[in-house]
């Protein structure tokens, strides 16, 4: 934390923000910092406690267009998309609101889209034991912008369990 505050020091002082807000804008810096990392400190065990017995739905359940907001773990650039999650239920069903916070908590991680598919896509399949997991992932990666005006592609990454 230390590097950290000596950084957030070296931008106030180079942006002129004056010695009364220079405390602000680290405390600040920090607060948002710790939320955007905040995912290393999910309790997936928490998350999935309210799965309940599947009564027979054999079918996919599918939520689309989950935005997200993440970093990527090279250049430490924004990846800002949408994600996909879709799951055959076996034993058990959860609430819509329960994958989101799984997928939230990998999200505020630092990360490679390839690694994030997989990992929400495991971690859904193991805690619910489901039939299959499908997730996808479609994202604009900022690391790859040269210039302001460029246009970003858009990389999709599929995982099929």
């Amino acid at each position: 934390m230390n590097n950290f505050v000596q950084a957030m020091n070296l931008i106030a002082e180079n942006c002129n923000i004056t010695m009364q807000d220079k405390e602000k804008f680290i405390a600040k810096a920090s607060k948002k910092m710790q939320d955007e990392l905040s995912g290393y400190n999910a309790n997936f065990a928490e998350i999935f406690a309210n799965k309940v017995a599947n009564n027979g739905y054999n079918s996919p359940i599918e939520i689309q267009n989950i935005n997200f907001y993440s970093h990527c773990k090279h250049h430490f650039s924004p990846i800002i998309g949408k994600i996909a999650v879709s799951y055959t239920p076996n034993k058990w069903i959860i609430g819509f609101s329960r994958i989101i916070q799984c997928v939230n908590a990998f999200t505020k991680r630092l990360q490679l889209q390839e690694e994030l598919t997989v990992q929400i896509a495991q971690e859904i399949f193991t805690k619910l034991e489901a039939k299959s997991v499908t997730v996808t992932i479609v994202a604009q990666h900022y690391c790859m912008q040269h210039t302001p005006n460029e246009a970003l592609p858009e990389i999709k990454t599929v995982h099929i369990i």
